[in-house]
């Protein structure tokens, strides 16, 4: 299966958004917040301390081997509005 790239931005900052709907068979992620720190969490709802926090300006990576919950969906909590992130979905 090929990687896709999806450019996101933070339509309300402070408010739980869905960064990506469930796939099963994703067997990778590269979440890179362009802007600011976000957390993301699969399968509930993300805010601060809730989730994983991702650095700005740090790709990071994400794979089935070590997140089985992967191909669930993936929320995304950020402090500001039109904070931007790139996420590599393979």
């Amino acid at each position: 299966m090929a990687s896709s790239q999806t450019n996101f931005a933070i339509t309300l900052g402070g408010t739980a958004e869905n960064l990506l709907s469930a796939r099963l068979g994703r067997s990778r992620l590269i979440i890179t917040p362009l802007t600011e720190n976000c957390w993301i969490r699969w399968g509930n709802t993300a805010a601060v301390d809730a989730g994983e926090l991702v650095y700005a300006n740090s790709p990071t990576q994400y794979s089935v081997a070590n997140f089985p919950e992967i191909g669930g969906a993936v929320s995304v909590f950020s402090a500001t509005t039109g904070a931007k992130i790139v996420v590599r979905e393979v």
